[in-house]
């Protein structure tokens, strides 16, 4: 048999069961607040040993205590002379002298190989190899004998920070280029200069294009520099000229201070009409031509 119950024999619980869910509400919000009311801004010390631990607070207010924190500049991580903080930072000045020691070495072996034009890589650069590479055995014949360096190149420094790799002498090799190249402009001091310029096809088949400058010194002495290879898409007279004013530009240089070209035989070269000489003169009346006689410039 089934019968309804009266609305009204569940009212009284429902009832009670609410005032229940308010006092407990009630309960949580004084206690919330009470410990919001603890919590003061003046109370919170600087020094860390007086500071209470971020754990004992509510976890409700952590957050508040970490802002107000760092509203008066104090980090709550922030540690004393032997915190973890100073610690890496002590180890982080040693880092950098290592750093700097193995760059210094890896530098001074990439000028010795660039002056004496020795080549960088060897085929075998292993650790078994015997002759690994000019670089790394220059490289090694130097720590043996330096004992500054010898603690942190090599087998002896971290394998992602050796500085030794094709990448770092690349661009160790960049840095030279670009420091020697700005050595050349500052000696000729915007002063006049010749042009020496020869192109040929790589065993790639590209043509590229050699641009030397001739200059005097400040001591009046004739001064030969190498100042760019560049890559060409065709060797007409136009496209040579291009190539030429891009390189002066880049160095900061103009046409109207060349006072000589010397160039080969090659009609796209020396034409009269349409000629690379031709085009420099139309800009510098002053760049006289000069013939080159077996590969060398009279």
């Amino acid at each position: 048999m089934f019968f309804r119950v009266p609305k009204t024999s569940l009212a009284p619980q429902n009832q009670n069961q609410l005032r229940r869910d308010e006092n407990v509400n009630q309960i949580e919000i004084s206690s919330h607040s009470s410990q919001r009311q603890e919590f003061d801004v003046n109370d919170l010390k600087a020094n860390l040993a007086e500071r209470t631990p971020i754990l004992n607070y509510h976890s409700n207010l952590r957050d508040e205590i970490r802002r107000a924190y760092i509203i008066k500049g104090e980090n709550i991580n922030q540690g004393g002379g032997n915190s973890i903080q100073a610690a890496f930072y002590k180890l982080d000045d040693k880092s950098k002298h290592e750093y700097r020691v193995r760059l210094n070495a890896s530098i001074d072996v990439v000028r010795l190989l660039l002056d004496q034009g020795f080549a960088f890589r060897g085929h075998d650069e292993s650790e078994s190899s015997l002759n690994k590479s000019n670089f790394l055995e220059v490289l090694s014949w130097l720590a043996a004998r330096c004992d500054a360096i010898n603690p942190f190149v090599l087998e002896k420094s971290p394998k992602n920070n050796k500085m030794t790799s094709h990448d770092i002498q690349k661009d160790i090799v960049t840095t030279c280029k670009i420091e020697t190249c700005k050595a050349i402009i500052e000696d000729i001091n915007n002063d006049y200069f010749a042009l020496l310029v020869d192109e040929s096809r790589d065993v790639s088949r590209k043509e590229k294009m050699v641009i030397c400058l001739r200059y005097a010194d400040k001591m009046g002495f004739v001064m030969e520099a190498f100042i760019g290879l560049v890559h060409i898409k065709d060797t007409s007279a136009l496209s040579l000229k291009k190539a030429i004013v891009d390189v002066l530009a880049h160095h900061s240089l103009i046409l109207s201070n060349v006072r000589g070209q010397c160039y080969d035989g090659a009609s796209n070269k020396q034409g009269e009409l349409g000629g690379l000489k031709t085009l420099i003169r139309q800009e510098s009346r002053s760049a006289h031509s000069v013939h080159c006689f077996a590969h060398h410039f009279n």
